[in-house]
């Protein structure tokens, strides 16, 4: 049975206790600059607990209506998504595009994470604003702002949930199973994870990793896909056939794209250019924590980027605790019935079906 530790907020609660999920959380994932999980929210949101000290300045914050959002679960293709929709609403300027990712596109709640302030104070560790102010720095930035956020659609801005503004919102679906691992090793690269896949994965079927339940967040983003403002993609549609989500996201944001800039946009997004590329695969943050002991080793954030590679690295019987898991949490939602939920259960192949949304 769990244990909750009321916060400040009378719609969170601490995760603590003796179970097996809360163990592996407090003994193989938190550390001194994220010292405790809580589950925030309508949706019991999973976050670290200093996103309590934010949580009025993001439910406040000022929306524009030609704000452009990259919005997804953690790990499901969101840099990628970024650096496509950057390139497109910007007319193709690869001479922008070499200014860090973070700084041109922040991550909203990016400074709720991580206690930047006490990594300062411990290690004299400066991190640039649109990193430890990065909810301060994306406001002031000048039109049109581009934004990425992993929060679910309930902890948007409130703007943004009531409709009095309408920012183009672009939202990315992978399989949950891909997100997984990918996240998992994420973690240990970048956040310092002292885990295994098993014990993470126990984690995330539970809904507990950061960011909470995967279902939640697609399902929510999916129920509001008849919006003019919102589009959904999927990352599998990307690796198929990028042209073709790339003429999809510029024809939602009302571009175009001429066709002499397309071979040299295919091949700024193909996976090797991304992976080598120094303003999106955050070898700066990974260099930057290994020097301060909070990562263990060296990596890249950008991995493989393959679609299935789950089956790589999950035992057949995690793969079937993910599909039972896929069954139930769909069971209620109109997504259950389209050609991803099939892919994602392994009932197809990817040239067997159309994933596109």
């Amino acid at each position: 049975m769990e244990n909750y530790v009321r916060g400040k907020e009378k719609n969170s609660k601490r995760i603590e206790g003796n179970d097996a999920i809360s163990r592996i959380i407090h003994k193989e994932l938190l550390d001194d600059y994220c010292e405790n999980y809580i589950q925030f929210g309508k949706d019991d949101t999973c976050l670290n607990e200093i996103y309590l000290n934010y949580a009025t300045s993001i439910k406040n914050f000022e929306i524009r209506n030609d704000d452009i959002i990259v919005a997804s679960y953690p790990k499901a293709g969101t840099t990628w998504t970024q650096e496509v929709v950057w390139m497109i609403a910007n007319n193709v300027d690869f001479h922008g595009a070499q200014e860090p990712l973070d700084k041109r596109f922040p991550h909203l709640e990016l400074c709720t994470l991580f206690n930047f302030k006490k990594l300062e104070n411990i290690t004299g560790s400066v991190r640039p604003p649109y990193v430890s102010n990065s909810i301060k720095y994306t406001e002031t930035l000048s039109s049109p702002r581009f934004i990425k956020t992993h929060l679910p659609f309930s902890l948007l801005p409130e703007q943004i949930q009531n409709g009095t503004k309408t920012p183009k919102i672009v939202y990315v679906i992978r399989n949950p199973k891909d997100v997984c691992v990918s996240y998992y090793h994420h973690g240990k690269l970048i956040q310092g994870w002292r885990t295994n896949l098993e014990n993470f994965a126990e984690v995330f079927l539970a809904d507990k990793a950061m960011y909470g339940s995967y279902w939640k967040h697609v399902i929510e983003f999916w129920n509001k896909r008849f919006c003019s403002n919102v589009l959904l993609i999927c990352y599998e549609d990307m690796k198929k056939d990028l042209l073709s989500v790339i003429r999809k996201i510029t024809a939602f944001l009302g571009k175009t794209l001429s066709e002499d800039k397309i071979p040299p946009l295919l091949q700024h997004l193909s996976f090797e250019s991304m992976k080598t590329n120094q303003a999106v695969n955050q070898e700066d943050k990974i260099q930057n924590r290994i020097k301060h002991n909070l990562a263990k080793k060296a990596g890249s954030f950008i991995r493989s980027g393959n679609v299935k590679k789950y089956k790589e690295e999950m035992s057949d019987l995690l793969i079937k605790k993910f599909d039972s898991w896929i069954q139930r949490n769909v069971d209620e939602s109109s997504i259950k019935s389209h050609s991803i939920v099939s892919a994602y259960l392994n009932a197809a192949t990817l040239d067997e079906v159309e994933l596109l949304l």
